[in-house]
């Protein structure tokens, strides 16, 4: 769905301008101002601001992916905001997304606040948007000043690794 297409048949290249949106074949749905679809590489790209939403779950708003449809790979080399369901939020510095193993990766500054204003600081992070479960490595965590039910204290945490669900924490 868009406003206004743009097709070069002879080299098999489409623009699409103004709301476009792009629901692929596992359900993720693509919006953003321009797109283009590069039919002999079967590669989508997304121009300025872009927000995908995966399986109904997680909301990623970002700039310029790259959406391989041969490999199922989403990515982008940009800062971008992960929202899921629970009202938490991940600002990562970049972001791979492989469709059908449903893992979202990124190397780099990753910052989680989870729900409770808790704030988790990762250099690797992975997140299984199926089972929704996290993992990380080089974790410093800032709870929470009232976790503890003393505001004056600062209650922090660093850890190598951590694995995160919505039942436990490790």
């Amino acid at each position: 769905k868009t406003n206004k297409v743009i097709y070069d048949k002879s080299k098999e290249f489409l623009t699409a301008i103004g709301s476009v949106v792009v629901i692929d074949v596992d359900g993720n749905i693509l919006t953003s101002e321009k797109i283009t679809y590069n039919k002999l590489n079967e590669v989508i790209n997304t121009y300025k601001s872009t927000k995908i939403n995966l399986q109904n779950k997680y909301t990623l708003t970002t700039t310029n992916i790259k959406y391989e449809l041969k490999n199922k790979i989403i990515s982008s080399n940009q800062n971008s905001t992960l929202n899921d369901i629970d009202g938490n939020t991940v600002e990562l510095s970049m972001f791979q997304y492989q469709v059908v193993k449903n893992l979202l990766s990124s190397i780099g500054n990753t910052k989680i606040t989870d729900k409770e204003k808790n704030i988790y600081r990762l250099k690797e992070f992975y997140i299984d948007t199926k089972k929704n479960e996290m993992i990380g490595s080089d974790v410093n965590i800032s709870f929470d000043n009232n976790i503890l039910g003393n505001n004056e204290n600062e209650p922090r945490l660093a850890s190598n690794n951590i694995f995160l669900s919505k039942d436990k924490s490790k």
